[in-house]
């Protein structure tokens, strides 16, 4: 009974349960968690009983039990079972590298440069979930406690390489389960998905010759540092590194992901991630898109704001942009935009806009605004 297979949180199985259908009964129970699952062929529901206190001494046992039910009624390992359990509440990352036939390790100095690559493309990924830029000097402030829960593992057996978990949320028994897909998505999906759509940017880019994936998915893929390391990683090692994702079944990933299978990065990728990170890294380089969200405080305008001038008419409007401390930002918009600003400050409505955000002398501005909207 010492097996890992029956050492499971408990907080994973009521969640992996939750999540596979089975719906909790006799809730008011203070030593047992019940489920109910799938009818058997007389009509009764299969009954799953785990103890709630896991210093039990039978909590082993009561584990061992519920493995052995979910394999029987998949027809699945009860190795692949546990491990589904053991991480349902994890995205993970298993990046692997090719060290040849008669090796199964890397040089101490290696390891750690490209575990240093790995935490560069996460915080860098977390970086652009904050301001969505094409190249950063420094990571934004505070980046570290977004990725607090996304740390990288141990070595993958059988090859060298690094897992990447990230932790989706933290489970606890009395959580209500959100289905995949409606939950509030959290940073840690966000920087995987990033990551991921980055590589495949990657892939893309090899098939159409060009590094034009790499550079116009900026804003949802990788941004120049990301790039960079992506490519030292492939540069060190000198051999193909294969990136392979599990995802977290409790939230459903984006709909551009989900045909994405295993990726691997081989020398004639670096390319054009260095291509993409040169473009990225010296065009517009301090260009923030993004969609303002707030209410309209303040109005200029040199003409009739009705006539049919093609004088910039300017509106300040109060907001919190990446949901940062409230500022005064300023966007010149036309006649119809203008106009609608006016109706919604008299009626107190908030507005949307999009545009790249900056602040180049004392002031912040709105440039290239577009899709104005009256949020009613």
């Amino acid at each position: 009974m010492n097996s890992p297979r029956y050492s499971i949180p408990l907080e994973r199985i009521t969640t992996f349960l939750k999540a596979d259908g089975w719906k909790p009964v006799d809730e008011d129970n203070e030593r047992w968690f019940v489920f109910e699952g799938e009818s058997d062929i007389e009509g009764d529901p299969f009954e799953i009983v785990i103890p709630k206190k896991t210093s039990s001494p039978e909590y082993p046992i009561y584990v061992q039990h519920t493995v052995d039910i979910l394999a029987s009624l998949s027809d699945r390992p009860h190795d692949v079972i546990a491990e589904e359990i053991r991480r349902i509440v994890l995205d993970e990352m298993v990046i692997k590298f090719e060290v040849g036939a008669s090796a199964n390790s890397l040089p101490t100095d290696s390891a750690a440069e490209y575990m240093a690559e790995i935490d560069q493309v996460i915080v860098y990924a977390a970086t652009s979930e904050k301001s969505r830029r094409q190249h950063y000097d420094r990571p934004t402030s505070r980046v570290r406690e977004m990725v607090k829960d996304i740390r990288l593992g141990h070595t993958v057996s059988g090859s060298f390489g690094f897992r990447v978990e990230a932790k989706i949320f933290d489970a606890s028994p009395d959580r209500q389960l959100s289905l995949p897909g409606i939950a509030p998505k959290p940073i840690t999906r966000s920087v995987m998905e990033r990551i991921v759509r980055g590589l495949a940017a990657a892939e893309k880019a090899v098939a159409e010759n060009h590094e034009r994936p790499l550079v116009e998915g900026y804003a949802t893929g990788f941004n120049s540092k990301m790039c960079e390391s992506i490519a030292k990683i492939s540069d060190e090692s000198g051999k193909p590194v294969q990136y392979s994702m599990k995802w977290s079944k409790t939230l459903g990933v984006s709909e551009d992901l989900q045909g994405v299978k295993d990726i691997t990065i081989h020398n004639r990728h670096v390319d054009y991630l260095k291509r993409a990170r040169d473009q990225l890294a010296f065009s517009e380089p301090h260009k923030e898109y993004l969609t303002v969200v707030g209410r309209v405080i303040g109005f200029l305008s040199h003409n009739d704001p009705h006539s049919d001038s093609d004088e910039g008419r300017t509106v300040t409007i109060f907001a919190s942009p990446r949901g940062e401390r409230d500022r005064q930002i300023q966007v010149k918009l036309g006649k119809e935009a203008y106009l609608d600003a006016m109706s919604a400050h008299d009626a107190w409505q908030t507005i949307s806009i999009a545009g790249v955000l900056s602040k180049p002398k004392s002031r912040w501005e709105l440039t290239e605004p577009h899709d104005f909207k009256v949020l009613r």
